[in-house]
């Protein structure tokens, strides 16, 4: 079953650490962009990707938007998806983070009911580019552009959020060590490569 949302990755990032797109990096045949779409199209019933330029990358059954806000880091994104969506839900994803689990996915979408937003808590920190985020948010979002406060987190002290710790699921095993590394250097590339092939997920 699909669920009535939308699944956003995030791709317009500068990529300047590891001084390459990392849409593009490979896991086995698919790119890091490729597997995540791929991912959420098993979730959602509408799947986008952000990105900084039109028609950067090419782009098969799932909807592009475009930045309205320019280089303003993940919170441009997230307001382009959220704009865009056809859905009251969008969850959202870094396409530099590819080893989570369909299952967490689950447990968050469970808990987004009387919420304007549902984010993890691992080991104490908040993954603002790993939530749920209801259309409610948009009026915030878009203000907080507009004075340039462009973290994503300092959203949450003006809405309403599920936090949802790791002890609070039914199976801690449902986040693996690995389900929030990001890639911005080639040593975290080789890090998740690792992951993949001790999880088998190629």
């Amino acid at each position: 079953m699909l669920y009535d949302a939308t699944g956003l990755v995030l791709a317009g990032g500068k990529s300047s650490r590891i001084g390459t797109d990392k849409a593009l990096l490979k896991l086995n045949n698919m790119t890091l962009l490729e597997y995540s779409l791929g991912k959420l199209k098993g979730l959602f019933k509408e799947v986008m990707v952000s990105v900084d330029i039109k028609g950067k990358y090419n782009i098969d059954n799932s909807r592009e938007v475009i930045d309205v806000y320019p280089d303003c880091g993940p919170l441009g994104g997230i307001h382009a998806g959220i704009k865009n969506a056809q859905y009251e839900w969008v969850f959202v994803t870094a396409c530099d983070m590819p080893l989570w689990e369909d299952s967490l996915v689950v447990e968050l979408m469970k808990r987004r009911n009387g919420y304007d937003a549902v984010v993890p808590v691992i080991n104490n920190k908040t993954e603002p580019l790993f939530a749920l985020y209801n259309k409610t948010c948009l009026p915030l979002v878009e203000n907080n552009l507009n004075k340039r406060k462009y973290k994503v987190s300092d959203l949450y002290t003006e809405l309403n959020v599920n936090y949802i710790n790791a002890g609070e699921l039914p199976d801690n095993g449902l986040i693996s060590p690995s389900a929030f590394i990001n890639i911005n250097t080639s040593t975290d590339y080789n890090i998740v490569l690792k992951g993949f092939l001790e999880e088998d997920k190629i």
